[in-house]
């Protein structure tokens, strides 16, 4: 009962054994699919963040445009506003000048009507002698015809002297309205390009402010199409290791059988002529019952070379290692008193495993790659065994089969 669980048991072990050799490749594959969906992914996002990219540097140049041309045009307007100031000051001084005009035809136009108003002061002081007096007390009529004319003269001569200076300081006051209305109409312009510049200025920073803000989703867009550069190769390395890794697989499933599809003899000295048992059904040598089917082949040995015999000689026999590969189990299957005993599994990938039972000691260990024709084990009759042999099994995919095919 004891055998048979543990044969049971063991034919579970080589099951999953074959799944995992099944499921490795999809599994691989799979992978690779999905790092690919995931490659294509951040390309698309890399592809729409270039693409929003090229947009944010489209309005980067066309805010530098506009703000090259509001600076040409706050140029344009501190030029104006310099020429109205140059405009302001030369009317100031237009103004001023006109003042010094103003104030000396003032003066002149007092000092002719003091003249006036001394000579008729001094007509009052001296009488009530009017010009017909003066005319009449003439000698004779060409000395009143002088007289008059000189009269004529004087009054003429005072009242032309009068009028031009009166003439001529009205418009000297004409002249300085004007400027002062002149310095208006240049105060108000000044006031108006002030503003202007300052509408300007404004426009300048807002500008300016959104193209601080462009740029940095610039910087932020390229950081970001950078890092899913970074992650796209990351992912494409992947993809290339699962690929190789898939390569060495297949690989080292093409050399799991040797050229010639023949394994190396699992034990040194003794070859087909010591084969106590073959592949196929037989009568169970424990049990004795018929019909029991044997799935390897049994290969025995003089007790003589058996380290657990009396009469052993000191000269013990080697499983070998039938090809390449890794040792996936190294240890008792159960008890010692039942089953394979000590064995040694080893997989050689492609599905192709094979199985060495009942050894006396192990030399390998799990996880240790073995070379063709290595020694692993010595022969013993650990296990449910009737002598010291080797039973050696060939699996291809879990199932056993004939391991005289393949030797």
């Amino acid at each position: 009962m004891k055998g048979k669980g543990f044969n049971k048991w063991f034919t579970y072990f080589l099951v999953i054994l074959l799944c995992l050799s099944l499921v490795v490749p999809a599994y691989g594959q799979s992978r690779i699919e999905e790092k690919q969906d995931e490659l294509k992914d951040i390309e698309e996002e890399i592809g729409r963040s270039e693409e929003e990219l090229e947009e944010s540097k489209s309005q980067e140049e066309t805010l530098l445009r506009e703000i090259r041309e509001i600076e040409a045009q706050l140029e344009r307007a501190r030029a104006e506003l310099e020429k109205i100031n140059r405009n302001i000051q030369d009317t100031e001084a237009r103004i001023e000048e006109t003042k010094e005009e103003l104030s000396i035809a003032e003066d002149n136009l007092a000092e002719q009507d003091d003249l006036v108003k001394t000579r008729i002061r001094s007509i009052y002081e001296n009488g009530t002698v009017s010009y017909v007096e003066v005319l009449f007390n003439s000698s004779s009529f060409s000395d009143f015809l002088t007289r008059f004319s000189y009269l004529r003269t004087i009054l003429d001569q005072d009242v032309e002297f009068l009028t031009e200076i009166q003439e001529e300081r009205d418009r000297i006051e004409l002249k300085k309205v004007e400027l002062e209305e002149q310095r208006s109409e240049l105060l108000n312009l000044r006031r108006a390009q002030i503003d202007k510049e300052e509408q300007i200025e404004r426009q300048s920073r807002e500008r300016s402010r959104l193209l601080a803000e462009v740029r940095k989703e610039i910087e932020a867009r390229e950081r970001a199409i950078q890092e899913l550069e970074e992650e796209s190769q990351k992912i494409e390395n992947m993809i290339k290791d699962i690929q190789e890794e898939l390569r060495r697989q297949e690989e080292q499933r093409k050399r799991a059988i040797p050229e010639g599809g023949r394994l190396n003899w699992p034990i040194e000295d003794y070859g087909r002529n010591y084969i106590t048992s073959p592949f196929g059904y037989r009568v169970h040598p424990i049990t004795r019952q018929a019909g029991s089917f044997h799935g390897g082949i049994d290969i025995g040995i003089p007790r003589s070379r058996w380290p657990g015999s009396p009469s052993y000689n000191g000269n013990p026999v080697h499983m070998l290692a039938a090809e390449r590969g890794v040792v996936i189990f190294a240890g008792v299957s159960g008890s010692l008193s039942y089953g394979y005993g000590r064995m040694v599994i080893i997989d050689h990938g492609g599905g192709l495993a094979t199985v060495y039972a009942h050894a006396h000691s192990i030399m390998v260990s799990k996880g240790q790659e073995v070379s063709r024709g290595q020694p692993i084990a010595i022969v013993g009759s650990t296990g449910s065994s009737t002598g010291p042999h080797i039973h050696f099994e060939v699996r291809e995919n879990g199932q056993r089969v004939n391991p005289l095919n393949s030797l």
